[in-house]
C-alpha cells in the first residue's frame, strides 16, 4: 500500500495517468458519436468552397446518417449530404440533394453544389451515400486542415512536447501547499485586492471574451489556409451579421432571413427565382461567449466575496 501511495505521488505517473485519461476519454468520445450518428464519419470539415456560401471551408460539419426515404430532396430545399466520390471512394464530398429515386430497390441520388454552375451535378447510389449534415460548427476546423499539412503536423508534435513537459514540470500539490503556507496573509483593503496580479488576469481574460464576442457578431478575418483545397485556400471567418451580409451579396440571392434558436442561428436564402435555399444550423459562438462570460464573473466574484469572508473572520479570531 505505500508503494502505491509512493507510486501515486510521482509526477511522472501522474503525468502518465493524465494523458491515458485524456486518450480515453477521446476514444470513448468518438466511439459513441459514431454509435449515436450511426456513421462511420460524424464529424467532418469541409475543405472546398463549392458549397458557399451555405457552408465555408473550415467549418466543422456534424453528420447523422438518415434512412434514404426520409431525406428532403430539391435543387434549393434539399437535404445537404455527405457521399463518397463515385471515381475516388476515398474523396468525400459534401453537397445539397437535388433527387432521389428507386430504381430496382436501390435509391439513386443527384446532388448540386450550392456555387458550382447549374447543369454540373453528380450521380450515384446508396452505397455511397454517408449521411446528412445536421450541423456545422464555424472556425475550428481550420484546425484540422491546419495539421493535416506537414508544417501544421509539425507544429502539433511540438505543441503536445511543450504540453507534456510543462505538465512535469508544474510543482506538485505539497510543494503548493509549502510555498502558499510561506507567503504573507493577503491584504484586506479592497484597493489592494483590485491591483493584485489575479485582478489583472481577471480583466484580461473578460476583455478577450468580450473581443471575441464583438467578433462574434460583425468581425470578418481573412488568411492563407495551407490545408484547403487547390483554389479554396485564400478563406475568411465571419462573425454572425457578417454572415447574413455575405449570404446576402453571394449570387442569385434576393435577400437573406436570420433565425435564431438556443446557441444556434441558421440562414436561409430567398433566390431571385422565389425558392428557398435552406441553411444549416450553425453554432452561435457569439451565445456562448455570453454564457462564458458570465459563469467566469460569477466563478471570480464568488470567489473574491468568499476571501473576503474568510479574512473577516480571521480578523475577528
Amino acid at each position: 500500500m505505500e508503494k502505491i501511495k509512493k507510486l501515486w505521488r510521482n509526477e511522472y505517473f501522474k503525468t502518465a495517468i493524465s494523458i491515458l485519461l485524456v486518450i480515453l476519454l477521446f476514444l470513448i468520445f468518438w466511439y459513441g458519436s459514431i454509435a449515436y450518428f450511426n456513421t462511420e464519419s460524424p464529424y467532418l470539415v469541409v475543405s472546398s468552397g463549392s458549397m458557399r456560401p451555405t457552408l465555408e471551408v473550415g467549418d466543422l460539419i456534424i453528420v447523422k446518417r438518415i434512412d434514404p426515404s426520409q431525406l428532403n430532396y430539391g435543387f434549393s430545399d434539399g437535404d445537404i449530404i455527405v457521399f463518397k466520390n463515385p471515381n475516388d471512394p476515398k474523396e468525400l464530398i459534401v453537397h445539397r440533394l437535388v433527387s432521389v429515386t428507386l430504381k430496382n430497390g436501390i435509391y439513386e441520388f443527384k446532388t448540386h453544389g450550392d456555387a458550382n454552375p447549374p447543369k454540373t451535378m453528380e450521380e450515384f447510389n446508396v452505397t455511397f451515400y454517408i449521411g446528412k449534415v445536421i450541423a456545422r460548427v464555424q472556425y475550428v476546423g481550420h484546425i484540422s486542415l491546419f495539421t493535416h499539412t506537414a508544417e501544421g503536423s509539425y507544429f502539433f508534435i511540438f505543441v503536445i512536447i511543450c504540453v507534456i513537459v510543462i505538465f512535469i514540470f508544474l510543482p506538485s500539490d505539497e510543494k503548493t501547499k509549502e510555498q502558499n503556507s510561506n507567503e504573507k496573509q493577503e491584504e484586506k483593503e479592497f484597493l489592494s485586492k483590485v491591483l493584485n496580479f489575479n485582478f489583472i488576469v481577471f480583466l484580461v481574460l473578460n476583455i478577450l471574451i468580450l473581443g471575441f464576442l464583438i467578433f462574434s457578431l460583425w468581425g470578418a478575418f481573412s488568411f492563407w489556409q495551407p490545408g484547403a483545397e487547390e483554389g479554396f485556400q485564400h478563406v475568411k471567418i465571419r462573425g454572425m451579421y457578417a454572415d447574413l451580409q455575405y449570404h446576402k451579396n453571394s449570387v442569385n440571392v434576393k435577400n437573406a432571413l436570420l433565425y435564431q434558436g438556443l446557441f444556434t442561428y441558421k440562414i436561409d436564402c430567398v433566390m431571385v427565382d422565389g425558392s428557398i435555399r435552406i441553411g444549416v444550423p450553425t453554432f452561435s459562438w457569439a451565445q456562448f461567449s455570453i454564457l462564458l462570460l458570465v459563469l467566469v464573473n460569477v466563478w471570480v466574484i464568488t470567489k473574491f466575496l468568499l476571501s473576503k469572508r474568510r479574512l473577516s473572520y480571521k480578523a475577528e479570531q
